[in-house]
C-alpha cells in the first residue's frame, strides 16, 4: 500500500508537473500498465490524479474491463497483450482479441508484446512475437500468421479513426467491429475464431461456441448509400494446414445498405470503402541454419557512446545474469 501511495503521488504530484514545466505538455501519461484496479478507483476519488492520466492501460485484460474504468471517461488501452506462440493458434488469439478488446472492454488500442521474436527460442516466451527473426547468423525470418491478421485492421484504419457503437457478437459466435474516419470511409472487421483455435497464453479463456452462420449487416445513416465494399479474407485451416491469409476477394455489392456473408468458423473478413489494401511481397528468406560449430570473433567491436557509459556491442554474443548454487 505504501508503494501504491508513492506511485500515485509520483504521477500527479511530480511526473505531470515536471513534464509540463519542461515544455512537454503534449506528452501523455498512460497508467498503470498493470491491472485495472486500483488505479481506476483511485482516479475516481482523486481529481488531480484523474486529470494527470490520459489513458488507462491494463496488461492482458482478457478482453474485459471494469465499471470504474468505463466511468472514468478516459481512453482504455490494452497496453500489453498477446505474448502468445506465433503459430496459427497464436494468430487466432490475435484475431479474436483485436476485435473483442473493443467489443467486450471498449479498449481502443491493443499493443502486442512483442512485435518481432528476435531472441533465442529456448528463452521464456520463445516465438511470442507477430513474426520471427531469431537467426542473425543465417538471416532467416518467418512471416507468421499474426502479421496478416494485423493487416486486416491496420491497413484499413489510421490513428484518428473511431469505433462506431454498433459493434458486437455474432448470433452463432464471433464478433464484428466497425470504424470510420468521419469523412465517409468505413471499415468493418469480422472474426469467427473458435475457442481452441484462439487461446492466448493468458488469462485463461472461458468456454464458448462458434458455428457456421449467415450474417446480414444493415448499414444506416450516411453509410446506407454505399453500393460496394472491398473485401479481404483469411481462413485458418487446422485440418489440412492449407490456411489462406489476407486474400483480396471480389468486392461485395450492397442493396440499400445491406449485405449478407456466409461465415464459416476460424475466418477473418475486412470489408472497407478503402481501395488501398495491398498484401505486398517479400524476398524468400535465407534458409534456417544452426549457429556455426566453429565460430571466431576478435571482439574488436564498435563502441557506442551513451550518456551513461560506453557500450560494447558484440555481433552474436550476449551476457546474461546467471546464478550458480
Amino acid at each position: 500500500m505504501h508503494f501504491l501511495s508513492f506511485l500515485l503521488a509520483f504521477i500527479d504530484k511530480l511526473l505531470r508537473y515536471t513534464l509540463d514545466k519542461s515544455g512537454l505538455k503534449g506528452v501523455k501519461i498512460i497508467a498503470s500498465d498493470n491491472l485495472w484496479e486500483p488505479i481506476t478507483m483511485c482516479m475516481l476519488i482523486d481529481q488531480e490524479l484523474h486529470d494527470a492520466i490520459d489513458v488507462i492501460g491494463a496488461h492482458y485484460p482478457g478482453t474485459l474491463t471494469v465499471s470504474e474504468a468505463l466511468m472514468s471517461d478516459k481512453q482504455l488501452w490494452s497496453s500489453e497483450d498477446y505474448s502468445t506462440f506465433n503459430d496459427d493458434v497464436g494468430g487466432g488469439c490475435w484475431a479474436r482479441i483485436l476485435n473483442q478488446n473493443y467489443v467486450n472492454g471498449r479498449m481502443t488500442a491493443t499493443i502486442s508484446w512483442n512485435l518481432i521474436a528476435s531472441y533465442y527460442e529456448e528463452l521464456p516466451f520463445g516465438r511470442d512475437g507477430l513474426m520471427t527473426a531469431e537467426e542473425p547468423w543465417s538471416g532467416n525470418y518467418v512471416v507468421e500468421s499474426p502479421i496478416w491478421i494485423t493487416a486486416h485492421t491496420t491497413q484499413f484504419t489510421q490513428p484518428g479513426w473511431t469505433y462506431l457503437q454498433t459493434v458486437g457478437h455474432l448470433l452463432n459466435g464471433g464478433s464484428y467491429v466497425a470504424l470510420t474516419d468521419g469523412l465517409g470511409n468505413l471499415t468493418i472487421v469480422i472474426e469467427t475464431m473458435t475457442h481452441d483455435h484462439s487461446v492466448c497464453i493468458r488469462p485463461p479463456l472461458p468456454a464458448f461456441n462458434v458455428s457456421a452462420q449467415n450474417a446480414t449487416f444493415n448499414l444506416k445513416g450516411s453509410f446506407s448509400s454505399l453500393e460496394m465494399l472491398q473485401v479481404w479474407y483469411s481462413r485458418f485451416d487446422f485440418k489440412t494446414n492449407k490456411s489462406k491469409f489476407f486474400q483480396k476477394l471480389e468486392p461485395i455489392k450492397l442493396s440499400r445498405g445491406s449485405f449478407t456473408l456466409n461465415l464459416n468458423v476460424d475466418e477473418v473478413y475486412t470489408l472497407t470503402t478503402l481501395k488501398t489494401g495491398n498484401k505486398g511481397t517479400y524476398p524468400k528468406p535465407p534458409d534456417s541454419a544452426p549457429f556455426p560449430k566453429q565460430y571466431k570473433d576478435n571482439f574488436n567491436v564498435r563502441k557506442y557512446r551513451s550518456s551513461i557509459c560506453i557500450l560494447h556491442h558484440l555481433k552474436y554474443l550476449k551476457n546474461y545474469s546467471t546464478h550458480i548454487i
